[in-house]
């Protein structure tokens, strides 16, 4: 069957009276036989040892995308379990573990960071990667890495999730490394970037080649067709992924050697986010038509994140810009205040830690100021 989201399907081999029907190989079971996997890992009737473990991580990334099921989270817990216990020759292995298995478990253990044996898994898998040669992992996967790693790693330096997280930084800025790099698309650059945002001992060196490539990506040297696929892909990245990057740019404008390129990108970037906006406000204007991408999962917090750093953005403009997008950030907040305010509770919780991983710079003290502005609410 395809797993929603994936383009994958799952393959899973076990002794059911079901599963002895179908030869190994064969796209097995309905989704709601898949639904009910997790009541069965939760039972302990599904041995997840008589899975391969390519079909254990598949599984993990169904169960992390119908979490409105108690059952799917324990069921994730138990497949944490599972790979806590397994040789750690296992994890080494490419042939039983891909490279995209172990990407997939450490994004779907990511997501739970605070539930038992989450981090102890992560890590095992991190100290796994560490053995392998990350040029065999998609740009985008290694990305998917460092977001899922940084979820993990805070004050501490002493795990294998932070040296994971460093062989990852190493290895994106090794000029030997250039081909991997100039393949990363604008989505795995903005999350490689804003994984490492919190870290103000690796973001300096990583930002340098990141925002270069996120600059080739955004802004056109001049050719006619450069600058149309560059417009074009603009126009398909939704709002979401343009928030994260602003966001994954802030650092850099308080650090002299960075603040010009990150302001030239987001001062580029400065009419398409102003259009996808509207968008997002009224879906039914012209732009619509045109097939502009202008999504975000949590709108309240992208707001959010584009209020603060165009705030910032502002107040290094020239002084005709600078009125543009003062009264911009002016409008933002007189019309989305109320919006990110009567948000819901994960969206408070990702803005509260945006301001507290962005402490180590010059922040503009938006969530401060909404709460004065609002104080009623």
């Amino acid at each position: 069957m395809d797993i929603p989201g994936n383009g994958r399907r799952l393959y899973i081999s076990m002794n059911s009276t079901e599963s002895s029907k179908k030869s190994s190989g064969t796209p097995l079971f309905s989704e709601q036989y898949v639904r009910n996997q997790a009541e069965l890992v939760v039972k302990g009737s599904l041995n997840l040892n008589n899975l391969n473990l390519e079909d254990l991580s598949n599984l993990a990334d169904y169960f992390i995308k119908h979490l409105n099921k108690k059952d799917n989270i324990l069921a994730i817990q138990k497949i944490a379990e599972n790979i806590l216990n397994k040789p750690d020759s296992n994890l080494s292995d490419s042939e039983k573990f891909t490279p995209k298995s172990l990407v997939i478990l450490t994004n779907v253990f990511s997501k739970l960071f605070a539930k038992p044996d989450m981090k102890k898994a992560v890590q095992k898998i991190a100290m796994a990667i560490g053995k392998r040669d990350l040029s065999h992992f998609i740009p985008k996967d290694v990305a998917n890495l460092a977001s899922a790693f940084s979820k993990f790693v805070f004050d501490s330096r002493e795990h294998a999730i932070f040296e994971e997280l460093l062989s990852i930084h190493t290895f994106i800025t090794d000029p030997r490394n250039s081909a991997f790099f100039d393949e990363m698309s604008l989505i795995a650059s903005t999350m490689l970037l804003k994984a490492c945002a919190p870290h103000s001992d690796l973001y300096p060196q990583i930002a340098a080649p990141m925002i270069k490539r996120i600059r080739s990506l955004t802004i056109s040297q001049g050719k006619k067709s450069q600058n149309l696929m560059i417009q074009d892909g603009i126009k398909k990245t939704n709002l979401e992924t343009l928030g994260n990057l602003c966001i994954a740019l802030f650092p850099s404008l308080f650090q002299n050697r960075l603040k010009k390129d990150a302001f030239t990108v987001l001062a580029n970037l400065f009419n398409h986010i102003q259009r996808k906006v509207e968008l997002s406000s009224d879906p039914t204007n012209s732009h619509a038509k045109s097939g502009e991408s202008y999504e975000s999962r949590s709108i309240a917090l992208t707001y959010y994140q584009l209020i603060k750093v165009y705030a910032q953005v502002a107040k290094q403009s020239s002084s005709k810009s600078k009125k543009a997008i003062e009264k911009w950030v002016s409008q933002m907040v007189e019309h989305k205040a109320n919006q990110i305010l009567d948000s819901s509770s994960y969206s408070w919780n990702l803005i509260a830690k945006l301001e507290t991983q962005l402490a180590m710079s010059n922040t503009d003290a938006t969530l401060e100021h909404f709460t004065l502005k609002h104080w009623k609410t």
